[in-house]
């Protein structure tokens, strides 16, 4: 490859500013050992550092908790149907397949000009690509995209009438003080809530959350990190017509690590990082193909129902693409030849798996001078290639098929009602005082004015450690601002630590503590 030279910027204040002239980005660049905290162990090789990454994910307690979160169907007994975890265990075997593939069809002088010039340099380029993997849902709060749903909506009907309650009890009459941090919060800090995301929530779980020594969480090295973002802005700065920025990828308080994170890989501001990019290839794959395996095994869907109503949606996708091809229906006849009916779709899976894995290496390596210029940002299945067009045949099913089953649907009902009650009875703790949730964490039995915190108290413990652990470092950082605005970021700070705790239950437990706070069940 030869050598090209393109400008980088940093976003500043909303401006492109122009930073500094680079050589178009290599691996070398971009996959590199660098954490925000120096680790206290030497290792040698690059291999070493990712592979703990992946430790670092695999031992956090997030991660055992997607056990029991939801991949489509919630509060499942059979144990066949997939979870969340079995789901990322199977994204990140399918993630690896897919940079192996694209190790092995390099040729040793590309390798070489691309800084991928020795087995540890490739070792890692797997790792970091199946460590993504393995993080890529790890934000999720229970009940999947529907609790988001509840979360955000939670927050759109109440957060102005709970800081404004905060903010009156705290400043009293000072209309003007009030009035400026009700403007600082709805400017900056108010999307974090209307528009939570899993993707963002994941971002601060990895970078924050994980308090096992400071600050820096998981202190995951920084290429890590950049793999796992899929989306470039914060809520404040969504833009839904443009794929990486449609949801949000990080908080507003996250920012400045993001930022950091971008600058030490010389990463355009639009750019995501390009394993990214084979880490969504294989979410892409495996969720289309496992939900329809397990509304099979769950016996929604019988062989006979998915081969004539896929075939249907492939027949509808030629005709609006204005495509002629006989793909996806060569791989339904071959299968349905060569084995009975009821080994069917494992079947084929496994053959469109195959072809999907490769396409996705071929894709891969063909745009590969533009995804590390940053001029290619899309999917590696964004086109009308028939592989492409097959996974939106098999997403326009389950779609259909699927997710508006009463199976898939009551449990989401009754997980948008879970979240949205536990928000409710955890309100009281955002319309305290600045002053008065501080001596609530206390453990104080009275309130500035003398009223009991009895409920408020132990709501409070309920709370994680570690989350009110970064709470209070948060608060700690609020005597540099200047007094028009701490009481506003307070509040945010608390509102993070409540979502915080939220987004971590687990379905089951999200379950039970409803159950537990509504008085509808007491113990086993």
């Amino acid at each position: 490859m030869t050598n090209k030279y393109i400008l980088h910027f940093i976003i500043n204040n909303n401006n492109f500013i122009k930073r500094s002239i680079f050589l178009l980005i290599t691996y070398k660049d971009i996959l590199i050992p660098d954490r925000f905290r120096e680790s206290t162990i030497h290792r040698e090789f690059l291999a070493d550092e990712t592979e703990s990454d992946r430790a670092r994910i695999v031992f956090s307690s997030p991660f055992r908790r997607l056990q029991q979160k939801a991949q489509v169907f919630s509060l499942e007994h059979n144990s066949a149907v997939r979870t969340r975890l079995t789901h990322t265990l199977e994204v990140a075997h399918l993630g690896r397949s897919i940079a192996k593939k694209i190790l092995f069809g390099l040729d040793k002088e590309t390798k070489n000009s691309l800084g991928l010039e020795n087995i540890d340099k490739e070792q890692s380029f797997i790792d970091i690509v199946e460590t993504a993997c393995l993080m890529h849902d790890i934000g999720n709060p229970p009940f999947g995209h529907f609790g988001e749903q509840a979360i955000k909506k939670w927050f759109k009907k109440n957060i102005h009438s709970d800081l404004n309650k905060s903010l009156k009890s705290q400043l009293k009459d000072n209309e003007d003080l009030i009035k400026q941090n009700k403007a600082i919060f709805t400017q900056d800090l108010e999307p974090d809530f209307i528009e939570f995301d899993g993707n963002a929530q994941g971002f601060r779980i990895v970078t924050k959350l994980q308090w096992n020594r400071d600050e820096c969480g998981l202190n995951l090295t920084v290429t890590q990190i950049a793999a796992l973002l899929k989306y470039l802005n914060s809520p404040k700065e969504l833009k839904k017509d443009k794929k990486i920025s449609k949801k949000p990828g990080y908080f507003f308080c996250e920012k400045p690590t993001f930022d950091k994170i971008w600058e030490k890989l010389k990463l355009l501001p639009t750019q995501r990082h390009p394993l990214n990019i084979i880490m969504e290839a294989a979410d892409d794959i495996a969720y289309c193909l496992s939900d329809i395996e397990d509304g099979i095994e769950k016996g929604i869907i019988n062989h006979a129902f998915f081969i004539e109503k896929s075939t249907e949606e492939w027949k509808n996708i030629l005709s609006k693409y204005k495509v002629n091809d006989e793909f996806y229906l060569s791989i339904i006849e071959k299968t349905k030849k060569n084995y009975p009916q009821n080994r069917f779709y494992f079947n084929f899976k496994i053959a469109l798996t195959t072809k999907l894995i490769n396409y996705a290496a071929q894709q891969y390596i063909k745009l590969q001078d533009n995804i590390l210029k940053g001029s290619e940002q899309c999917s590696l299945f964004d086109n009308k290639s028939p592989e492409s067009l097959s996974l939106l045949a098999l997403k326009s099913f389950a779609r259909k098929y699927l997710f508006t089953t009463k199976e898939a649907e009551n449990i989401e009902l009754a997980g948008y009602s879970i979240i949205t009650g536990l928000l409710d009875k955890l309100r009281i703790l955002l319309q305290y005082s600045m002053d008065d949730f501080q001596l609530v964490l206390k453990d104080e039995f009275k309130t500035s004015l003398g009223y009991d915190t009895d409920l408020e108290r132990r709501l409070v413990h309920k709370l994680p450690k570690k989350y009110i652990e970064l709470y209070r470092y948060c608060i700690k950082e609020l005597t540099n601002y200047e007094a028009n605005c701490k009481y506003a970021y307070e509040w945010y700070y608390r509102a993070h630590l409540i979502v915080d705790y939220l987004s971590g239950m687990t379905d089951n437990f999200a379950l039970e503590l409803y159950q537990l706070l509504m008085g509808i069940k007491v113990g086993d």
